[in-house]
């Protein structure tokens, strides 16, 4: 048994200064850093060792923050991801209005059966909301994805739920492409939105059998 079993890359994108560092910190350190929305220059990467199944996978976040008012994220980030979280802000309609712009690049430069979660960042800030949750929830379902609200600063648990979604998803596709011998194999799931009631009600199946 090696060290790492699989490698899993998921690249962030969306406009600058959303929180998509302080999501990726939430997740990987489980902290947040108070006034740390200093925008990312060029590419950044933290990554997180994860076990699946009794698999290792170590998955490698890529912050593309590269000049993203002018789209120019990096294309080789984009390339070798297999996963992918979309990120605006609910106090930023402009964020959420570049999401289709995002969608393009995505398609455009991503590779087959990529996966996509769509995540409302900064739910805390419900006073200065302009970006409704049933208009993220649309949107994901128009192009089946999934999607979540979030707080980097405050719901570390929707954090933890959204990017485990994700990694389990992404590793799943990767699975089968790459034949990865496993005892049991998961069927593909179709787009749905996660609220935090979906996820307590999830979790009471799995363990009540």
């Amino acid at each position: 048994m090696t060290e790492t079993d699989v490698n899993l890359s998921i690249v962030l994108v969306g406009d600058a200064s959303l929180g998509k560092t302080s999501l990726i910190t939430r997740f990987v350190d489980d902290k947040f850093e108070e006034g740390s929305s200093k925008p990312t220059v060029g590419i950044d990467y933290l990554r997180k060792m994860v076990e699946l199944e009794g698999i290792k996978v170590l998955v490698r976040f890529w912050d593309t923050a590269e000049t993203e008012k002018n789209g120019a994220v990096s294309d080789t980030a984009i390339k070798m991801a297999a996963g992918a979280v979309l990120v605006y802000d609910v106090t930023k309609r402009g964020s959420f209005d570049q999401l289709r712009f995002w969608m393009m690049k995505l398609h455009e430069k991503s590779r087959p059966n990529l996966k996509i979660i769509l995540i409302g960042n900064k739910k805390d800030l419900e006073l200065d909301r302009v970006v409704s949750t049933a208009e993220g929830e649309k949107f994901a379902k128009e192009n089946g994805m999934f999607f979540m609200e979030c707080s980097a600063k405050e719901e570390a648990g929707n954090v933890f739920n959204a990017f485990n979604t994700l990694v389990e998803e992404t590793f799943s596709v990767q699975r089968e492409v790459h034949t990865v011998r496993m005892s049991v194999v998961k069927p593909k799931l179709a787009a749905r939105i996660l609220t935090p009631s979906s996820l307590q009600t999830e979790q009471k199946k799995g363990c009540c059998g």
